[in-house]
């Protein structure tokens, strides 16, 4: 079998480019994965950040409910009936609602973050898809001359390169 030297360059060229964009793929690969394991760690601080902020909205309810209370009863009011009840009320459904929307505002970037998270995971996978399209390509190329196939350039009876064929 003789294989001509343009067939070979070409089918090498082929097989180079293929291995080059296998291995590009293979690092935007790792590199979107560690991407997503970023924005999963970035998620769970977000929820734990919400959380610690959410009981400070509460305390700081709690502080006010406090400093109202003392306020009315330094002035000799009852803070049990009138309309001392509905101040209090009023300043802890406010509290109530500020802490909340903390714990919103934590868990709606927490979501986003795991939404980027699933995206690079999804790169990732497409990255691998393509990888292993360039591996397939680099050995369809060196198919194409009949290399890798059970045929060798060196043990073929025809090739330049055998050896026993000048013994």
């Amino acid at each position: 079998m003789c294989i001509d030297p343009m067939k070979f360059l070409a089918a090498d060229s082929a097989a180079a480019q293929s291995g080059y964009l296998a291995a590009v793929a293979r690092n935007q690969q790792q590199l979107r994965e560690r991407q997503a394991d970023l924005f999963g760690q970035e998620a769970l601080r977000a929820e734990q950040q919400g959380a610690a902020e959410q009981d400070r909205r509460r305390l700081r309810t709690a502080q006010s409910i406090g400093t109202a209370r003392a306020a009315l009863a330094a002035q000799g009011g009852d803070i049990g009936s009138g309309s001392a009840p509905d101040l209090l009320g009023d300043i802890a459904r406010s509290g109530a609602t500020d802490a909340l929307a903390a714990r919103d505002d934590a868990a709606q970037k927490a979501w986003r973050l795991r939404l980027q998270a699933m995206n690079a995971e999804n790169d990732a996978g497409l990255a691998g898809a393509s990888t292993a399209n360039e591996d397939r390509r680099a050995g369809e190329a060196w198919r194409a001359l009949g290399v890798g196939s059970g045929q060798s350039l060196l043990g073929s009876p025809n090739s330049p390169f055998n050896i026993g064929k000048w013994l």
